[in-house]
């Protein structure tokens, strides 16, 4: 199917929405008599991602490569297939998309509502050289988005929050404001590592990482009662309770950045016979997946005490929640066929523990009951800088056990797995379930601080930003025993007392490197600087990011190992309505990182109403 421009195609869906958006934003932004006034805000962008770097047959399998005409990969089988979708200096992402949000207040109350549509029609209806799950890998045509979760779709509108507020004097001293539906809620000080307190809302993946996200695109709103006590200017008191589990949402399988392709909702498949994709999937000799556990809807509550020291211009910040991930662990369903486990082997094609409609399967499973404490403290000694800072500690962090060591475990059965040697899986009846994590005491601290430099580099201003960033997990085992994290693509590793055999190319598998550590550590420096009126009218603003992982691998992912990540953009705005971006991102540096070679730039064009 031939590829469309962005500037010559608009989907029939966003088109409708857009040209709403535009009737919309002088007929509402207006006041009504009574006190009653009505906001409108929207945002229009147009962006495309370019990859600019080719596939890098260290981070793909074996099998994956020849499929599409690219040398073999140094890695198992199969892994990180949707690397191969996307060839070096085309596009991977052409998106027209819209944020809107309508405010109706009186004195004391309100409604906020906020919409967003999107039309990739580059993931839509580009030609994709291996294919994804859904559309049956088949090669040289468009991916499917069968399945995907609403916000994963290459094209869809969807309402996102839907709250109504108010407030109301609590005694003569104090006052007392609420928020009752879908919503956010931003807790913690941390701007740019995760991990830390900031967990009340889960993430939208898919559209952080399409071309010219917005930061009200990256949170999920979930339905709660929020509630805020202030006292005069020192104390306050605020807090939520949530009524309903949301997930994190992840971009479809076949797409850009992902690495796990059986993860995302409606991508049910895992290849573990030694065959290619397609033919596993076509022979249906593969690892099926059962039903998601979502966490349940009641449970999830947290309070926040701050208090504002006013001779130290500081805010003190205590917290604490429990809640369920908003990320999935594995469960493992045991094979029941006719009473037994089946048999698995793939040199005589003997596999119905696999094939048998009662075989082993794979499932999502959303942890309940975590617990969160923490405390913040934000600062401005001066008016042009400012510190901040936060640590958390949860008791019963879920941490998920190493894929690998899962598949091998519950395909093979074998009496030497990983698994079976330390938790004895191979006792577990057939039928019955294995939750893949335990729990450990996790510790999340970060440290930055900003200045603004006035008249500075020719500048209006620059403002400087770093931030330090450090994870602990207490009391991990051995990694010859158990391992937690590091993509399934690389292997088994070795176990104690075992002789371990690595055949792929990167050598990569026996290493006991990769997991989740109990020490991790990085920090992150970005620079910007505003140029008013400096091209055509123009205020621009140049960026530059680093963000440098020193040790270690956390328990979140935030951290990896020597991965080097360099972001330089430029923004050119005109009227604080029209706006221009241009952005460059390289990866560099980590042996275990499966995005290593997702190096791309992104060119968006956007307008504010």
């Amino acid at each position: 199917m031939k590829q469309r421009h962005v500037f010559h195609y608009v989907g029939p869906t966003i088109a409708l929405v857009l040209a709403g958006v535009s009737l919309s934003a002088a007929a509402l932004d207006f006041k009504f008599g009574d006190g009653l006034d009505a906001k409108f805000n929207a945002t229009v962008t147009a962006g495309t991602m370019i990859r600019t770097e080719a596939p890098d047959s260290g981070v793909y399998g074996s099998l994956a490569g020849p499929l599409v005409g690219l040398p073999a990969g140094q890695l198992g089988t199969n892994g990180n297939s949707s690397d191969l979708n996307f060839k070096k200096n085309k596009p991977v992402s052409t998106v027209l998309k819209g944020v809107a949000d309508l405010e109706i207040k009186g004195e004391a109350f309100g409604v906020f509502v906020r919409a967003m549509a999107w039309d990739d029609f580059e993931l839509k209806s580009g030609d994709r050289l291996y294919g994804n799950i859904p559309n049956g890998f088949q090669q040289n045509a468009p991916l499917s988005n069968a399945g995907f979760a609403s916000e994963s779709r290459f094209s869809n509108a969807i309402i996102t929050d839907a709250y109504v507020f108010g407030k109301a004097s609590v005694g003569s001293a104090s006052m007392l404001s609420g928020r009752v539906g879908r919503q956010v809620v931003n807790w913690g000080k941390a701007q740019f590592t995760g991990g830390g307190i900031n967990v009340i809302n889960p993430v939208n993946l898919a559209a952080q990482q399409r071309p010219g996200a917005l930061p009200e695109e990256v949170k999920i709103p979930v339905g709660m009662v929020y509630l805020d006590l202030a006292n005069g200017k020192q104390w306050g008191l605020d807090g939520f309770m949530q009524y309903e589990f949301r997930q994190t949402v992840s971009p479809g399988c076949g797409t850009f950045f992902v690495t796990a392709n059986y993860l995302p909702t409606g991508c049910n498949f895992v290849a573990v016979t030694g065959a290619n994709d397609p033919a596993s999937l076509s022979t249906n000799r593969y690892l099926h997946r059962s039903a998601d556990i979502l966490a349940r809807d009641s449970g999830q509550y947290g309070l926040s005490l701050r208090y504002s020291a006013e001779s130290l211009n500081t805010e003190f910040r205590g917290y604490t929640m429990k809640y369920h991930s908003r990320t999935p662990s594995l469960r493992g369903t045991i094979a029941n066929v006719a009473g037994g486990y089946g048999t698995f082997n793939p040199a005589t094609n003997n596999l119905t523990r696999i094939t048998d409609p009662n075989g082993a399967k794979y499932g999502l499973i959303y942890v309940e009951d975590i617990r969160l404490y923490g405390v913040s403290f934000d600062t401005r000694p001066t008016p042009s800088l400012r510190a901040y800072g936060e640590i958390a500690y949860r008791p019963n962090q879920p941490l998920n056990l190493n894929a690998s060591d899962q598949i091998n475990a519950f395909t093979t059965r074998s009496a030497t797995s990983a698994l079976q040697l330390a938790k004895n899986v191979n006792a577990i009846a057939p039928g019955g379930t294995f939750d893949a994590y335990d729990r450990f005491k996790v510790t999340t601290l970060s440290l930055g601080a900003s200045k603004v430099f006035d008249k500075a580099l020719g500048a209006e201003r620059v403002t400087l930003t770093g931030e330090l960033g450090w994870s602990h997990v207490g009391g991990l085992p051995d990694l010859g025993v158990l391992r937690y994290g590091r993509s399934d693509i690389y292997g088994i590793a070795a176990i104690n007392g075992q002789v371990c055999t690595d055949t792929t190319v990167a050598q990569k598998s026996c290493a006991h490197d990769g997991f989740i550590t109990s020490n991790a550590s990085g920090y992150r420096v970005r620079v910007s600087a505003a140029y008013p009126a400096a091209f055509f009218g123009a205020t621009l603003t140049p960026t530059v990011t680093l963000a440098q992982d020193v040790t270690g691998y956390s328990y979140d992912g935030s951290f990896v190992k020597n991965r080097r990540t360099i972001i330089a953009g430029m923004r050119s705005e005109w009227d604080k309505k029209y706006y221009a971006d241009i952005q460059y991102t390289q990866y560099s540096g980590a042996n275990y990182f499966t995005l290593i070679d997702r190096d791309n730039v992104t060119l968006v064009l956007g307008m504010k109403f």
